[in-house]
């Protein structure tokens, strides 16, 4: 695969709009984290959920399952699927908060951006609780 890299010539006016999208692109990104972290951190410390956290583990542990074993390993998977969601942590909660956040920049983002851009978050996310994710991090915009 290959990359054609272009000049742009902008005008002064045109460079000023575009550091002003992408700026408030980068803060939308960096609220999306503040909040998908703070309901991280409620989620670390349900105790239900960490409870049935450890029994999912067990489960997914053992190399053969019954067929109650796997029933019951579905539950507690739509479990810890519905405790996730009463804490805000889902891609759908993620694109309902920062609609209701992008709004400010209406004039400066489409929805289609905003929501992009909550799914790239809810992409960390995944990978923090999923994958071997340490942390979300925040954009940094740089001129």
């Amino acid at each position: 695969m290959h990359t054609v890299q272009l000049l742009l010539k902008t005008s002064k006016y045109e460079r000023h709009e575009i550091d002003r999208r992408f700026r408030a692109l980068a803060h939308l990104h960096n609220v999306c984290v503040k909040h998908a972290r703070k309901c991280m951190i409620r989620l670390q410390h349900d105790k239900r959920y960490a409870e049935l956290r450890q029994l999912y583990n067990e489960l997914v542990k053992k190399e053969k399952m019954s067929k109650e074993e796997k029933s019951q390993k579905k539950k507690l998977a739509k479990q810890l699927a519905a405790c996730r969601t009463e804490q805000g942590l889902s891609k759908a909660s993620l694109e309902h908060y920062l609609k209701v956040c992008g709004k400010q920049f209406s004039k400066l983002l489409s929805s289609q951006q905003v929501q992009a851009e909550a799914d790239r978050v809810w992409c960390g996310v995944e990978r923090c609780l999923f994958g071997n994710g340490k942390e979300l991090h925040f954009k940094k915009f740089v001129i």
